[in-house]
């Protein structure tokens, strides 16, 4: 990936290019405002690592105007530029020419984008490697008018690749000693080097990877991404930053991975392979998931918060109105939890809460969902079904699971719960609504006895208590 100094992301200062490109070829200002927006354009344009540039869709890309010059050829890049003024088909080598007319002349009949790389030459003599991107700009009926670009400094990464050919022996010394993963991958997917850096990282050594396809050593879930990325570096024909993904490591759990890869090419400019730098990033992913842990999980008991467990209850509410469903809410306060509290003090109490998330949470399927909002009040949310019937069914099953006393250390702890129920649609057509009729129900359980459940209303609609 081409790095841009001052701030600038590539499709970003392209734009901003463009912006300024037109504003000085064809803004028709008063002359101080002409005067100060030309100062600030060109503030910006010379701190550009490149050449911007409008020329004609002619054969020689007739200049119409062109600034910048070439960092990594300070004491050529004026008399480069000069010659540039007049048309850019005077700077380009003359082998390339041939190849960079053909391209951006078939680009601009396409009326599309162009991208490509070429050398720079003043009188034959190779200069610099530039990649020059850009855009057509057409008249009013349509027609060609301009051609406005960017050519991008891009010398350092061709003496790099045309290194990396001459001499593999050096580029190993170079890759043996990284803290990086560093890979070589053939076009068809095939590993064919592995820095030694694998076996501190991954448990391997080296030779392990060796012969294997690429997409058996990651993760099942991140396969797509990393082929698509593949897809997407062909297609640009140069390398930016990948996905992050999982690698197999030797005690057979995963570990998080983020590369960079580049396409090598030959001389023949055919793909020879990828270099990619794999930089370990498991300890990240797993700060970002306790991070993640703490904003939308409770805690104590480690079950859904509040904002947690309403999102979950607004795409579920939003699934039930396509497929003509149910979704029961379900609220449950501890019956005496308080009297626990003073009893034996909040410690065995924070245990009782924990070992109430486990039972329940036990006794819910994979697509419902137990969450937490403070103190002993616990939120159930049953969804996709069909009938009220399980409904009722699986609030039996959680008023008979507090039969049991709760295990806390050496002390049993005998405790009940009230529940009040609600449903989707019946009952209320809001998450909010739906809460506050399960509550309402809760409170007639708890007046009614405790230790039972009570259902808003009926499939009728007629209140059940």
């Amino acid at each position: 990936m081409i790095a841009i100094s001052n701030g600038y992301s590539y499709d970003a200062l392209v734009q901003r290019v463009e912006e300024l490109t037109t504003a000085l070829a064809a803004a028709e200002l008063s002359a101080e405002r002409e005067r100060a927006q030309r100062v600030q354009c060109q503030s910006i344009i010379d701190n550009i690592p490149g050449i911007t540039y409008r020329c004609l869709a002619d054969r020689d890309f007739t200049t119409v105007f062109i600034s910048g010059g070439i960092p990594s050829q300070p004491q050529t890049s004026a008399a480069l530029l000069a010659e540039a003024r007049m048309a850019l088909a005077r700077v380009i080598h003359p082998d390339d020419l041939p190849l960079v007319r053909d391209i951006v002349h078939h680009q601009v009949a396409e009326g599309g984008d162009f991208d490509l790389e070429y050398r720079l030459a003043l009188a034959g003599e190779a200069v610099c490697w530039v990649n020059d991107r850009g855009y057509l700009t057409v008249g009013e009926e349509g027609e060609p008018r301009y051609l406005d670009g960017m050519l991008l400094d891009i010398t350092a990464r061709k003496q790099a690749q045309q290194a990396l050919h001459e001499s593999e022996a050096r580029f190993r010394v170079l890759v043996d000693h990284s803290p990086d993963l560093i890979w070589l991958v053939r076009p068809d997917g095939v590993v064919s080097y592995v820095s030694p850096s694998s076996a501190s990282q991954l448990g391997y050594p080296a030779a392990f990877w060796c012969g294997k396809l690429w997409s058996d050593l990651i993760h099942p879930d991140d396969v797509a991404a990393c082929k698509h990325y593949g897809s997407e570096i062909q297609v640009r024909r140069s390398g930016f930053p990948g996905p992050e993904y999982r690698i197999r490591h030797a005690d057979g759990g995963w570990r998080w991975h983020e590369a960079s890869t580049e396409p090598v090419y030959d001389e023949d400019e055919q793909l020879a392979c990828y270099v990619a730098i794999s930089r370990d990033i498991d300890n990240r992913k797993r700060r970002e998931q306790q991070m993640l842990q703490m904003a939308y999980h409770d805690p104590l008991t480690g079950l859904a918060n509040r904002p947690l467990f309403m999102d979950r209850l607004g795409l579920a509410l939003a699934r039930a109105r396509r497929e003509d469903t149910v979704v029961a809410i379900g609220l449950l306060d501890l019956d005496l939890f308080k009297e626990v509290n003073d009893a034996f003090g909040h410690d065995v109490g924070d245990q009782l809460l924990c070992a109430v998330a486990h039972r329940v949470q036990g006794l819910l399927r994979e697509s419902d969902t137990v969450a937490r909002f403070g103190g002993d009040e616990f939120v159930l949310m049953l969804s996709d079904l069909d009938r009220v019937e399980a409904v009722q069914s699986a609030a039996d099953k959680i008023i008979d699971c507090f039969k049991r006393p709760f295990c806390l250390g050496e002390r049993d702890v005998q405790i009940t719960t009230s529940m009040g129920l609600a449903l989707y649609p019946d009952d209320g057509h809001d998450a909010e609504e739906i809460i506050k009729r399960a509550d309402q129900a809760m409170y007639r359980a708890k007046r009614s006895g405790r230790n039972r459940w009570a259902m808003f209303s009926n499939p009728l609609g007629h209140s059940v208590l």
